[in-house]
């Protein structure tokens, strides 16, 4: 069994706590200075403008970042996923592709699609570990590798 998304801890907690943070840090000290300088204006300005920053932030976060899968395990014939306390389990022969977004994005996201019985293709979204931007990550051509291999045995067993 081995870890292949990236740290939970790193990319889930610390990165979003210290945007928000250093945000908020600033929208407060924007409102000190302020009401130093006896503006209301410049109050209401400062309110509204840091209202609106940390709004794009959590959705910015919630789209990238909060909704992927905590942890990805991978256990040779299968990928156990897990988030919060759901745990889920796709084989590799149901995996249809593994791929990076069309936006590459720091941390590194992937997406596999795989297919369930008497469903649609359903897809999950999950962090890999930081690599350097513009290089491919040797997980997820690892995995399509062997998926690969998988596709291909099959195919000649059926003939």
């Amino acid at each position: 069994m081995k870890l292949i998304s990236g740290s939970f801890f790193i990319n889930k907690r610390l990165i979003p706590g210290t945007i928000i943070f250093i945000f908020s840090l600033i929208g407060l000290l924007s409102i000190i200075m302020a009401f130093v300088n006896n503006t209301i204006q410049s109050v209401l300005i400062f309110l509204f403008l840091s209202l609106i920053i940390g709004l794009l932030n959590f959705f910015l976060f919630k789209k990238l970042v909060w909704e992927t899968i905590d942890y990805v395990y991978d256990e040779d014939s299968h990928l156990r996923l897990i988030k919060g306390d759901q745990e889920d389990t796709i084989l590799l022969k149901n995996i249809r592709s593994i791929r990076y977004p069309f936006i590459k994005t720091n941390p590194p996201r992937a997406i596999i699609e795989y297919s369930v019985e008497n469903e649609s293709s359903k897809e999950v979204i999950f962090l890999l570990p930081f690599s350097t931007f513009f290089s491919s990550n040797s997980i997820v051509e690892d995995l399509n590798r062997r998926i690969e291999i998988l596709k291909a045995n099959d195919t000649h067993g059926n003939n």
